[in-house]
């Protein structure tokens, strides 16, 4: 897990000429201390604040910032906020303000970027301040793959946009920016999760800004984020409430147990359990270890979460449902030759042991038989593909998708900068999406994969079918079915599922060394 290292300045006090002074940006470097002390997992030795006298000369900026630099890791989150005055100089771009000189703001950006840190997150509420580019990231290829990609890059979220002002709020007695960002952090925080994505507080701010703008329309906020990390940010947090989900795995002369799931619900105790047989079996000879296994496993401490752990501890298993094949690749490919219930006599039977035309009930075992069992098994077996070949294609897909995806969100970002509107990210991405759908369908013809790179190729298909989703929101084919707030709900979530299944691929990457 990286170490989170900050550094935030706030300033309050000038002697250039023009600008008046900001008492309140002590209390925005204050707010945004607090935040990540109550909410990330951040030492407070890692937190470097200047500002709080009110005055940063430049020259001290400078030389503080470049000695902090070197304590920065590789494998770090590096996070710089300011608060101050900013504005847009003719043939100069934006600058800061420091409190005797100017400092440029892409320049400033541009150092931060060159940082060894793997993501940088820089955050201006600063008049003007949406007024900077971000430079390409890496650029993912199917040699160095996932890992220098990944996660890595530099994303700068700035509190208005190249022609608007920064405000203080009027009750809260910091930035208006500063106060959303910190609200939208904390309560990502509050969910206590092992992380929390900067995509979603990203998202958060934008809810919360839309409904200020919408109240306040003489104090309108456009916050404006650019990014060039592959994938996002994420922050580890405070003392995360992580629920570890047991199973259990044992070994008979004429059967394993492979696992045992809790499926509970409601307050019936329901645990699926998935078994290999080791030979042929007739359905008595099923029903029986059938019996055997439900025994063992009735008591056993499956949860899904600790509230289920208080109510069904000690108790034994109303339902279990059994899974049964002969060999590993039915464990890895969920295919079944058998399928069992049992409940006991307190649930609706006549639903849980309904008849069918390949199924009976034995020794009160209800047994369904998977009739097309040997045809998928030769199905299989004729359509595995070789080892080496499918990691090559699924690797030279999965980098294009993913070139496809960055471009993709890299447009809706403007989008939601207000930058562009929904015609014209709808008319930026017409030439992008036809080639997410080709290469979608590319993938879905490949061949099954053997059974030791299975759930690499499936994190695969679920990273390049999450973003074929990408095609459905501002495609001119679907604009009819949805409602503008509707399709960006939907991107936003979406856009988490990708990030979500690039982290999935790039750990089942590192499993097979890859």
């Amino acid at each position: 897990m990286s170490t989170i290292k900050a550094f935030l300045v706030g300033v309050s006090n000038y002697t250039v000429p023009g600008l008046h002074d900001l008492p309140f940006c002590r209390d925005d470097i204050a707010l945004v201390r607090r935040t990540l002390l109550d909410g990330a997992d951040i030492d407070p030795s890692d937190i470097t604040v200047l500002g709080w006298s009110g005055i940063v000369d430049s020259s001290a900026f400078l030389s503080r910032f470049a000695s902090f630099q070197p304590f920065i890791k590789e494998d770090d989150t590096f996070i710089f906020y300011f608060s101050g005055h900013g504005g847009n100089l003719p043939d100069k771009g934006h600058v800061l303000a420091f409190s005797n000189k100017f400092v440029l703001t892409q320049e400033l950006i541009d150092v931060i970027t060159g940082i060894k840190a793997k993501n940088k997150l820089v955050i201006l509420d600063a008049c003007f301040s949406g007024n900077y580019e971000i430079v390409p990231g890496t650029i993912i290829n199917d040699e160095e793959w996932l890992e220098p990609f990944v996660n890595s890059g530099c994303a700068v979220f700035a509190s208005s946009s190249k022609s608007q002002e920064s405000c203080l709020h009027p009750e809260q007695g910091v930035s208006i920016f500063t106060y959303f960002f910190c609200l939208a952090a904390r309560n990502c925080f509050t969910i206590k999760r092992e992380t929390v994505s900067l995509d979603r507080i990203r998202e958060v701010v934008f809810v919360l800004l839309d409904r200020w703008n919408q109240a306040h329309p003489d104090m309108v906020q456009n916050p404006i984020f650019r990014s060039n990390i592959g994938g996002t940010i994420m922050f580890p947090t405070k003392d995360p409430s992580i629920y570890h989900v047991n199973t259990v795995v044992s070994d008979h002369d004429d059967y394993m147990i492979c696992s045992v799931e809790p499926v509970h619900f409601a307050n019936v105790k329901r645990l699926r359990v998935r078994a290999m047989l080791k030979h042929e079996v007739t359905p008595e000879e099923l029903a029986a270890i059938n019996w055997k296994i439900i025994k063992e496993v009735s008591y056993a401490d499956v949860y899904q979460s600790k509230i289920a752990e208080k109510r069904f501890k000690g108790k034994p298993a109303n339902i279990v449902f059994c899974f049964f094949g002969y060999d590993i690749d039915d464990m890895t490919n969920s295919t079944y030759a058998y399928r069992t219930t049992w409940t006991d006599h307190n649930q609706d039977r006549k639903h849980w042991y309904a008849p069918s035309k390949h199924s009976m009930d034995i020794q009160d075992i209800h047994i369904d038989i998977n009739d097309g069992y040997s045809s998928i098994k030769a199905f299989e077996k004729a359509h595995t593909g070789d080892r080496q070949t499918i990691i090559g294609e699924e690797k030279r897909i999965v980098a294009e998708v993913i070139k496809l995806a960055q471009n993709v969100i890299g447009e809706y970002n403007e989008y939601c900068n207000s930058e562009i509107d929904e015609s014209e990210l709808i008319s930026r991405l017409k030439s992008i999406l036809p080639q997410i759908e080709e290469l979608f369908f590319e993938e879905s013809d490949l061949d099954i994969p053997p059974t030791d790179i299975h759930d690499w190729a499936y994190a695969c298909t679920a990273l390049v079918g999450t973003v074929h989703d990408f095609t459905y929101f501002y495609n001119q084919k679907y604009l009819n079915t949805r409602t503008p707030e509707n399709r960006r709900q939907c991107m936003d979530m979406t856009i988490s599922r990708y990030h979500d299944d690039l982290n999935k691929l790039e750990e089942e990457s590192k499993k097979l060394g890859i």
